[in-house]
């Protein structure tokens, strides 16, 4: 989870001047309120940016952000992240939405959050598994026809974890880790930041 990847890299976070973050796809900013949440919590100073280009989803952003001194909600493209320059953030984070995307597209999408990233990006999303469908199965056991549609849709759209390497590749990320939650559905995949996997500067 982001708070286990927190927990386990905070003793490398400046003191001096604000982590940065760009969460891409952000819904409804709730991984930008967390992020925050935890950092001031532990006596750490970060500066946010939720990015999202789905009209419905800025009206809830901005909404439950309101006027946050460390909270940023933007309208934009995660396809398209040229606004920002090379490394202008530590972290960059993609959660729940790349499996939404076509494999060329998700690549774009991950070497651009590398572009921007100086740290490290982090990736999160549904793991397609014949255990991943029998769990949403339970867990949608009640639910409306619709929810139960929705989320075994959700489900079979997500990635295994030999196509989560594979679109990684392509992507030239490096120092990759995948950290598999087999029983709830979920993958978190971390890279490093800004170079390829030959050692050159990305373009």
């Amino acid at each position: 989870s982001l708070r286990s990847l927190f927990a386990a890299q905070a003793s490398t976070w400046p003191r001096d001047r604000p982590m940065r973050w760009l969460d891409v796809g952000t819904g409804a900013a709730d991984i930008p309120l967390a992020i925050d949440a935890w950092a001031v919590a532990h006596g750490f100073d970060v500066e946010c940016v939720a990015l999202d280009r789905h009209q419905a989803c800025l009206k809830v952003a901005r909404n439950d952000v309101g006027a946050h001194p460390r909270i940023t909600v933007v309208d934009g493209d995660a396809l398209v992240l040229d606004r920002f320059n090379d490394a202008s953030f530590d972290y960059v984070h993609a959660g729940m939405f790349l499996h939404h995307l076509t494999d060329d597209d998700v690549v774009r999408v991950l070497a651009g959050m590398a572009r921007c990233a100086a740290r490290q990006i982090i990736w999160n999303d549904l793991l397609r598994s014949p255990l991943s469908r029998v769990g949403i199965a339970l867990l949608t056991i009640g639910a409306a026809s619709v929810v139960r549609d929705d989320a075994r849709l959700s489900v079979a759209k997500g990635f295994t974890p030999r196509e989560i390497r594979a679109l990684a590749k392509r992507a030239q990320l490096v120092d990759e880790r995948l950290t598999l939650r087999r029983l709830v559905g979920r993958f978190v995949f971390t890279a490093s930041a800004g170079r390829s996997r030959h050692g050159a500067p990305r373009p």
